[in-house]
């Protein structure tokens, strides 16, 4: 399992890192792995690693008795948990852009879905060439799909002539896109699910931008 985060006031003295932390407790058994996410010239970057005993509720931690072995190390993927972080970071954005480091952090969430995107083409060889699988892109997806769904049997097929794709792929885009905090939960045993304020959010930067208000 993963905790996200979220800094607090980067006013108070006690809290001036505006640096986003994930913490792991599935990595290392009896242990809690925290990583620090940044990004430098373009690129997503874990800015530190810490491998510490879990919380017992206070500041004080209690020492795992043995400490470290050095078979832990093989244990650690940096690539893996870099990923990992980002996602779980990605499924808090909408809290993220309230928040007064907003600026700071969207650098970085641009670098990873940049990367994300990157490697969807390479695992897909149908995306390259096409449309990157950007936020925008999965607004947008998430957006064609709440208005098929309202139209009838068949979203994916009519989504799939929108998007130059397949039906499989669309599918797939639209339970990404779900997971990334596009689209609300659908109910149960049936297709559906509204747009979140993530995806209105940046579906309507994009109009702006389209009719030059920026």
């Amino acid at each position: 399992m993963a905790e996200f985060l979220i800094p607090k006031d980067p006013e108070d003295p006690k809290d001036k890192d505006p640096r986003l932390a994930v913490i792991f407790d599935d990595v290392l058994a009896g242990w809690e792995v925290w990583i620090w996410l940044d990004h430098e010239h373009g690129m997503p970057i874990i800015h530190e690693l810490r491998v510490a005993p879990p919380r017992t509720g206070t500041r004080y931690r209690q020492a795992k008795p043995g400490g470290l072995v050095a078979s832990n190390r093989n244990k650690i993927n940096l690539l893996t948990l870099s990923r990992r972080a980002f996602q779980e970071v990605m499924t808090h954005t909408e809290e993220l852009r309230a928040h007064p480091q907003w600026e700071h952090w969207k650098a970085e969430i641009a670098a990873f879905e940049t990367i994300e995107a990157a490697r969807h083409a390479l695992v897909d060889p149908k995306l390259a060439g096409r449309r990157k699988r950007t936020p925008l892109y999965y607004a947008q997806v998430s957006a064609a799909y709440v208005r098929e769904v309202a139209a009838g049997p068949k979203p994916y097929e009519r989504m799939a002539e929108e998007f130059d794709s397949n039906a499989d792929t669309m599918l797939d885009v639209v339970k990404e896109a779900r997971r990334r905090g596009f689209l609300t939960k659908a109910p149960s045993g049936k297709a559906g699910g509204q747009l979140t304020k993530k995806a209105n959010a940046i579906l309507d930067d994009h109009k702006e931008e389209e009719n030059g208000e920026r």
